[in-house]
């Protein structure tokens, strides 16, 4: 079956996923092993440096691309034309909204989900997140599933449009599922009756419907199945016009469906040779702290008993003029060497998962304009390789698929209300995060570097010569880099306050100008003569 088939064309991925995941992720080391409840997740481990990597990483990832306390993200018409209306513009604006306080309500499971996928992202290169409509209607759910579960199939446009995702339920739980219509077999209602939390392997199917069946007739685009695969039974399928899998892929290689993470490739033979060299660290410090023994043999009676305040009783007849009873074997090694050793692997993993360099770095007092700009466009150049493939791939599968099933399910209000541009149009997402802040940081470290060459000019050239740059543009996108978006007053409204401040001068100008007419006048009436 296409199902079978999928799962085989992944070869060794989970026994490499295994290792990988016993190394940085221990968490989600059960690709080919069945872990009990209450297993020590780490208990081969010698060093954590490795997990400490992924873990700062993952989270580094998450709180770059969803900012907590903002409105990471807004849609936008991919027309700017379009996007220019004022109408388009506030129904995308209200859209939007409502969107991001679904996603923070704790029901939609959202905030776990992302997490989940994230560290899946960041350790495998892949991650799979569901997104589904709630039983009551009321919103939408999200879950990060296992990639031990989940086979996929890209097209010829390297989407992927088909997805197999096997799971457990228990008994209880599929015949719970009829009342949704699900055909369960007769098999599993008979074991609900005697152990209803027993599990059965069944598997979701969402593929194209030409793919699933060309001759069936369909008014949407792909077709959801779940199959009972102990019985061979096809328990439920209907057609759906989302196909509601968000697969992020960090670098993909031609040929494979499947991506990996580049942080993780770099990193995994320092992972290796760090457990290995933890352990013999360890080892070589018990040795020097409390070295093995070497005794003369039928000498020392009783054994060896080098505990504190312990006695070793050696025979009186032996005469240690020959040598010592008891003595430590010194093993000539230096522990403190191995940790300088491990100390460098420690630092290669902080450069292979970027943590080295995703910092924004800090000015100092002493720093110019132009030093601070270099900074941080070099930072710049290191982030964004690493930010920029995020957004897309985290978030804006997950917010697309968002976006279709609200409009779908009547979350989104009426369609027709939509105005009339923005109907059959496509709409993307613009993303607020640090590393646009950097952006904008770069603008305002421009402007004091323009700052400081315009007041060397100013001496040079006069006064006149500011009159090529734009200062209003030029102030508005360097205070946008330090401060919040509110802070700035709306252009029109700025030009005209700016327009009303320079009429009021005017005004004042010819007030004054007049009044001294008038005053010049009065005193020269007053000083002409008089007629006889």
């Amino acid at each position: 079956s296409q199902v079978n088939a999928a799962f085989a064309k992944r070869g060794d991925l989970d026994g490499f996923w295994q290792e990988i995941a016993e190394h940085f992720y221990p968490e989600r080391a059960d690709f080919t092993t069945q872990r009990s409840v209450g297993a020590d997740f780490a208990s081969m481990l010698y060093s954590s440096e490795p997990i400490l990597a992924r873990r700062d990483f993952g989270n580094y990832i998450g709180a770059a691309i969803r900012p907590k306390g903002r409105v990471w993200f807004k849609p936008s018409a991919r027309d700017d034309e379009i996007n220019s209306i004022i109408e388009v513009q506030a129904y995308l604006e209200k859209r939007g909204l409502s969107t991001l306080a679904r996603t923070r309500d704790w029901r939609s499971q959202f905030s776990r989900a992302a997490m989940a996928g994230d560290h899946d992202f960041v350790t495998f290169g892949n991650s799979v997140t569901s997104i589904e409509e709630r039983p009551d209607r009321s919103g939408l759910r999200y879950r990060t599933w296992h990639l031990r579960d989940c086979a996929w199939r890209e097209n010829f446009d390297g989407e992927v449009d088909t997805l197999f995702r096997r799971t457990k339920p228990s008994v209880r739980d599929l015949c719970a599922r009829e009342k949704a219509g699900w055909d369960i077999h007769a098999r599993i209602k008979e074991r609900l009756a005697k152990d209803p939390d027993t599990r059965v392997e069944i598997y979701h199917i969402l593929m194209p419907a030409e793919d699933y069946d060309p001759q069936r007739k369909t008014k949407h685009r792909f077709v959801s199945a779940y199959v009972d695969m102990e019985n061979k039974w096809l328990m439920s399928t209907k057609d759906v016009p989302v196909f509601n899998y968000a697969v992020s892929r960090w670098f993909t290689i031609d040929g494979s469906p499947y991506a990996f993470s580049p942080a993780v490739i770099c990193a995994l033979p320092d992972a290796r040779t760090l457990q290995t060299m933890t352990w013999s660290i360890i080892e070589a410090g018990e040795k020097a702290v409390e070295p093995p023994m070497v005794a003369v043999e039928e000498v020392v009676q009783g054994g060896v008993d080098i505990r504190a305040g312990a006695v070793t009783w050696i025979d009186k007849r032996y005469d240690e003029r020959t040598g010592e009873a008891i003595r430590a074997i010194e093993m000539g090694g230096s522990p403190q060497f191995g940790e300088i050793l491990r100390n460098g692997i420690t630092g290669n993993l902080r450069d292979a998962f970027y943590l080295s360099k995703l910092f924004l770095p800090e000015s100092g007092p002493q720093m110019t304009a132009q030093e601070i700009q270099r900074r941080h466009e070099e930072w710049l150049r290191v982030a964004q390789p690493v930010i920029e493939p995020a957004e897309p791939e985290r978030n804006g599968r997950v917010l697309d698929i968002t976006m279709q099933l609200e409009m779908q399910i009547g979350l989104w209000g009426d369609v027709a209300q939509m105005p009339k541009a923005l109907q059959g149009r496509d709409v993307d997402f613009t993303y607020d995060n640090p590393l646009e802040d950097a952006r904008k940081q770069s603008l305002t470290n421009s402007f004091r570097s323009v700052i400081e060459a315009s007041t060397a000019a100013v001496q040079t050239f006069g006064p006149s010569i500011l009159k090529n740059i734009d200062s209003n543009k030029a102030f508005r996108e360097a205070i946008a880099g330090v401060a919040p978006p509110d802070w700035l007053v709306p252009e029109d409204e700025a030009a005209k306050a700016v327009q009303t401040e320079e009429d009021a001068a005017l005004a004042s100008k010819v007030a004054a100008e007049t009044a001294s007419i008038g005053q010049a006048q009065t005193q020269m009436a007053a000083n002409m003569p008089t007629a006889a």
